[in-house]
């Protein structure tokens, strides 16, 4: 039987009865003054359970002095973290070797973590062999003949731990490092439990035109160098390539093409990348290979940050700097939740809400694609201001060589004033949404509607659900679909709100606060949508966990289009979640343009009555007019359609 022993602050012991006690380094000397000052120490110094008897006593000394608003957590390799990590890797995976180490849960097998992790079989051998010197459970004489190896979980972590450097591993689980600007002494205080991470909020309909906000044109469509060697890579349109390869891999059919697909799933991975990756795995955050540069130090001077004096530059230069560092390891630590959060109870019905489809093959590929975006975001440059920013913009990359990655092979992030300006859930999706567009990943934007100039971007977690439930191959290549899937397959994930009436939503994964339920109900155009209720407690209403919605439409609305024009320049924030076609600001998929505006549709018969739906205007000889907004023409005059009352003379919600 093991014991675990909190001794002051961040310091823990692990203790096995029978055997020594084993200190971290720089933790000796509290055993020996705890021993010190222990009388039962002084009569018996030879016991080796003193030490243990000593520190326990000190320890209770110490949390009784220290101040109770301290948040724990829990210890590096903790037992719990161990055995629920382990079964997870176990659960993802049918066993390989159907022998007596591999069915057992407290240990994993090379080929599972390489499955977890997607990453070369090799590459994991190599690291479990060489670099940890762990021990082989395996035992049976055909399973060692294929290679196999089987490593005790607890073991894994301890020894994951012992191989990264000491000054660059946390104190304690939950916590994530980084080094902050003008230091080079890293500094683990990031809070990333999953508390934490579960009480970020993301709010999908609070945000301006999604697809200049990630600044999909033109930086993702410049021509690259090639992607490498081989025929495959060695040419132009090599990403093109590698992504129809990835997506159609039932059309490979030469040696290299499958070789290519082979590295394309599991690519090989330094020892480093592989101790982050499994570190992370066991909730434990070390400090990766991130940091930030500031534009303006290598440019023209006039830029924002080089207004004013050198003092105040500078101080300016490094609040920008830790708090990218920040919320860049905490969106490093997200992504490796939604790794382990795979095997979830809820990892089908989300994988359904965004992918139409939970099989292994679609479920492969998501941890392809979430595996990449971690590994990427543990090895990223941010660059800022990035010189290509605009009005709206709140990042953008170079998907592919040579602009990709800098003189070090990290990848490059080009952050603009507006991500400055945004809250942590909005920050942490766009570092997502941008991370699946690099070379690794290779997501891209697809149209939901339309093709070529008509083409309508799935953006938004209403458009992705369309897609997903329509045309799930295309889900798979969708770089926000991806994003909602990390969002929502988080342990604590909450979801976006959804409205009150008169007012509902498209989305059917929003929930409502205490005392209320999700209601779904009939729009005035037509269709389903959800809204919140006060909660019945004889018979709450459910809503299936593996349903699929079907997207709205303009048919949900009596029109998308705001009236706002963009030949010229990006549509008016003010305007809200728009899409850009043909000239026009239309609404995003699930929203209806009220005043010129986008928002929420309406509730068919809502409690609140109108005092008139006949706006004052005339249609006899001609159409009403679009600023009465959603009008019909009853009998030569123009009357609010259902669902919309009169106000002045223009068509809203009841009020």
């Amino acid at each position: 039987m093991a014991f675990l022993l909190w001794l002051h602050s961040s310091v823990f012991l692990f203790f096995v009865p029978g055997a020594l006690p084993l200190l971290a380094s720089g933790h000796v000397e509290l055993m020996s003054e705890a021993m010190a000052d222990d009388d039962e120490c002084h009569r018996h110094a030879d016991s080796a359970s003193c030490g243990l008897h000593a520190l326990q006593r000190h320890g209770k000394q110490l949390i009784s002095s220290q101040t109770s608003d301290i948040t724990v957590h829990p210890p590096l390799c903790d037992l719990s973290i161990v055995a629920e990590s382990c079964m997870a890797v176990n659960k993802l995976t049918n066993e390989y070797w159907h022998t007596a180490e591999d069915d057992s849960l407290e240990s994993v097998a090379a080929a599972e973590l390489a499955e977890q992790l997607m990453v070369s079989r090799q590459s994991i051998l190599s690291f479990l062999g060489h670099e940890l010197s762990a021990k082989n459970l395996e035992t049976d004489p055909t399973a060692l003949k294929h290679r196999a190896f089987e490593v005790s979980c607890q073991e894994l972590c301890k020894k994951t731990v012992s191989f990264l450097p000491s000054s660059h591993v946390p104190p304690t689980s939950d916590l994530a490092c980084y080094v902050p600007s003008e230091s080079s002494t890293p500094e683990c205080t990031v809070d990333v439990s999953p508390q934490a991470l579960g009480d970020i909020v993301f709010s999908d309909f609070k945000t301006d035109n999604r697809s200049s906000r990630f600044a999909e044109t033109p930086y993702h469509n410049e021509s690259n160098k090639s992607l490498g060697s081989g025929p495959i890579s060695n040419n132009n349109n090599a990403s093109e390539e590698l992504k129809q390869l990835i997506h159609h891999p039932e059309e490979a059919s030469t040696e290299e093409e499958l070789r290519v697909l082979d590295e394309l799933n599991y690519p090989e991975k330094s020892p480093e990348s592989i101790a982050i990756s499994i570190a992370n795995l066991f909730r434990i955050y070390p400090l990766t290979f991130i940091r930030t540069q500031d534009s303006t130090s290598v440019k023209k001077a006039g830029s924002a940050l080089e207004v004013g004096s050198r003092e105040s530059t500078n101080t300016q230069r490094t609040s920008w700097k830790n708090s990218v560092m920040k919320v860049a390891v905490t969106a490093q630590a997200y992504t490796a939740t939604a790794l382990r959060s795979l095997s979830s109870k809820k990892s089908d019905s989300v994988m359904l809400r965004w992918f139409g489809k939970y099989d292994m093959t679609s479920k492969k590929e998501v941890r392809r694609v979430v595996s990449a975006v971690h590994d990427l975001l543990s090895n990223v440059d941010y660059v800022y201001p990035g010189d290509k920013c605009r009005p709206n913009v709140y990042a953008y990359v170079y998907p592919n060589p040579p602009k990709n990655r800098n003189s070090k092979g990290q990848y490059i992030f080009h952050l603009c004033e507006m991500y400055m300006k945004v809250d942590l859930g909005e920050q942490i999706e766009t570092l997502t949404h941008e991370g699946s567009h690099h070379q690794m990943s290779l997501t891209e934007d697809v149209c939901y509607k339309g093709e070529g100039s008509n083409c309508r971007k799935a953006y938004g977690r209403v458009a992705c659900q369309g897609l997903a439930g329509t045309k799930p191959e295309k889900a798979l290549r969708n770089a926000d679909n991806f994003c909602y899937f990390i969002n929502d397959i988080q342990p604590g994930s909450k979801g976006p709100k959804c409205p009150s009436r008169p007012k509902c939503s498209m989305d059917s994964s929003c929930s409502c606060g205490a005392g209320m339920e999700q209601a779904s109900v009939k729009m005035a155009g037509g269709g389903t949508c959800f809204t919140c209720d006060k909660a019945s407690i004889a018979s709450p209403r459910r809503r299936s966990a593996h349903s699929v919605p079907s997207s709205g439409g303009s048919d949900t609305c009596a029109t998308t289009d705001t009236g706002g024009k963009c030949s010229w320049t990006w549509c008016h924030s003010s305007r809200g979640p728009t899409d850009c076609r043909n000239g026009h600001c239309y609404c995003q998929e699930g929203l209806c343009s009220v005043y010129g505006a986008c928002t929420y549709p309406s509730i068919e018969g809502s409690e609140k009555s109108c005092q008139t739906t006949d706006t004052g205007g005339t249609c006899r000889f001609l159409w009403c007019r679009g600023s009465r907004g959603p009008t019909q023409c009853v009998n030569g005059k123009c009357i609010c359609k259902q669902g919309f009352c009169s106000l002045k003379g223009f068509c809203t919600f009841p009020q």
